[in-house]
């Protein structure tokens, strides 16, 4: 009988679990285009590229594409603790409040590890390394506010809103992440070689002048320190791709 009535509420859990994935799966989608959206923003601002003028909605969601396995799996993962273990997670720190000594000393903590991690972020200059230390500034600044009275409360009576905020957090700290390592790595050179030949010119990736990605109908290349070239794939006749990893 034991094992059944386990048995049983295992059932109960996966039902839940697969009905809730279900239903969640048109925000879901719109939120993975937010986040290829963020993700081209990050990536083509380096370049003081306007990209929003140059890619349509089928182009984000591909360029997305990569990521999408991971994202999934993040959401179901925390889905899953969600349903199976968040009425056993206990939640008693809330950021300055005066439930006792330690709860103070914990807050004053977590504010001064708040404003090491600004004054780092700002100190910063490289773009690509600027991006990633701004993810865990906000990351951690986001976890800090959700740690007062107000906004606790607040996600207590809106489980389903906390939950996706922690998704989205997540995730936005791993595109941040990889589109600072991808930028690192086109800066120092990822595609010099690659030929791009056009109907009337050749142009070869090199640290002058480099190719920096493309879209349906754009090709960009861009020329330090601050012009971007702009080539509409119709003029284009060749590339060939030279990567060096």
């Amino acid at each position: 009988m034991g094992t059944l009535t386990e048995s049983n509420l295992s059932y109960q859990k996966a039902t839940k679990m697969t009905r809730k994935l279900i239903e969640h799966i048109p925000i879901l989608g719109a939120l993975i285009i937010i986040l290829g959206i963020i993700k081209l923003l990050i990536f083509y601002n380096c370049f003081d590229l306007p990209i929003k003028y140059f890619v349509g909605l089928t182009e984000i969601t591909i360029i997305i594409a990569e990521d999408i396995l991971l994202f999934i799996l993040i959401y179901f993962i925390l889905l899953s603790v969600e349903i199976l273990i968040k009425d056993n997670i206990k939640k008693e720190f809330t950021l300055f409040s005066s439930k006792d000594k330690a709860n103070l000393i914990l807050s004053i903590f977590v504010l001064v590890v708040n404003v090491g991690l600004l004054i780092w972020n700002l100190q910063e200059k490289e773009y690509y390394r600027q991006i990633v230390n701004s993810a865990y500034t906000y990351i951690f600044l986001f976890i800090t506010i959700r740690q007062t009275k107000f906004i606790k409360e607040y996600l207590e009576m809106n489980k389903e809103f906390s939950f996706f905020l922690l998704f989205l957090a997540l995730t936005l700290l791993h595109v941040t992440i990889t589109t600072s390592k991808e930028l690192k790595l086109v800066i120092n050179g990822k595609y010099d070689g690659t030929k791009i030949v056009t109907n009337d010119t050749t142009y070869i990736s090199s640290k002058s002048c480099y190719y920096i990605g493309q879209t349906d109908k754009y090709l960009f290349m861009y020329q330090p320190p601050k012009r971007c070239i702009i080539l509409p794939t119709s003029t284009i006749k060749q590339i060939d791709f030279y990567i060096d990893k």
